[in-house]
């Protein structure tokens, strides 16, 4: 029987299966049902959660993929988006990864050893071994963090910061979970107050005369996030028709970094 493309497949009467491989018949009322000439044509592999295979009547096999955790990551790190101190996939990682932006973060350069009498081969080596060695020592040396989603800890205002100043504006650190369709989900942050609100309004007076207002100040980070696209890719198996894959494509995500006391002239 011959390939058809997404365009072909305008019936709606198709069966999904799912990793388990348990049928679900889907009703002329339901998912494909605006593919019969009349209304906007819906992709077949639309609302794809999982990885599955959508049969038509006519016995053809439409594969629709969704990308792995490993794949979103990959890519991430090839658009210099993955910063482990600010993002994570998981509590488990950030309980590992997240600093808590409250402390200062702590010196860690290691000093640069040169010798004259190793080859340029012998040396990238040799610098190799030793990033992977201080890799190991770091991730020996951290411990997991207590952390949950929301607020962690704060620092009042007029309270004593850990390098011994005063602090001008309440601040606390949180840990932010984005929905579903953005990757990672959970982003490292420092916000005015402690109710985790997105939007930034002044949080309190501040300054010696009480005449300056706690601002909320971020910086974007790059992140992907889903789309409703799906790109045709080679066929894995020739039981498969036709083989789409979810497309995630990189936004700008608003990190809170810290709060701060402006006074006004």
């Amino acid at each position: 029987m011959p390939s058809k493309s997404a365009s072909d497949i305008q019936d709606s009467d198709v069966i999904y299966e799912n990793e388990e491989k348990e049928d679900i018949e889907v009703t002329k009322d339901e998912d494909l049902s605006q593919n019969d000439g009349y209304g906007p044509y819906v992709h077949p592999c639309a609302n794809t959660k999982v990885n599955q295979t959508v049969i038509t009547p006519q016995g053809d096999k439409v594969r629709c993929l969704i990308p792995s955790e490993g794949e979103l990551k990959e890519e991430l790190q090839a658009i210099g988006g993955f910063n482990r101190h600010y993002v994570a996939v998981s509590l488990e990682q950030a309980a590992l990864d997240f600093e808590n932006p409250l402390e200062p973060i702590a010196s860690s350069v290691k000093p640069f050893i040169w010798s004259s009498n190793v080859s340029g081969r012998r040396r990238r080596s040799i610098d190799e071994e030793q990033d992977k060695s201080g890799d190991d020592d770091e991730n020996h040396n951290r411990e997991k963090r207590a952390v949950k989603e929301g607020l962690q800890t704060c620092e009042d205002k007029g309270s004593k910061t850990s390098a011994g100043y005063l602090q001008l504006c309440q601040e606390c650190w949180w840990i932010t979970k984005l929905p579903e369709n953005k990757f990672p989900r959970l982003i490292n942050e420092k916000i005015c107050g402690k109710n985790g609100g997105t939007i930034s309004v002044p949080s309190g007076f501040c300054g010696q005369r009480t005449d300056g207002l706690c601002i909320q100040q971020s910086f974007t980070q790059d992140l992907l996030i889903q789309t409703d696209d799906y790109e045709q890719i080679s066929s894995p198996d020739p039981q498969y028709s036709v083989v789409y894959k979810q497309v995630w494509k990189k936004f700008a995500q608003e990190i809170r970094s810290c709060c701060q006391c402006q006074n006004v002239p």
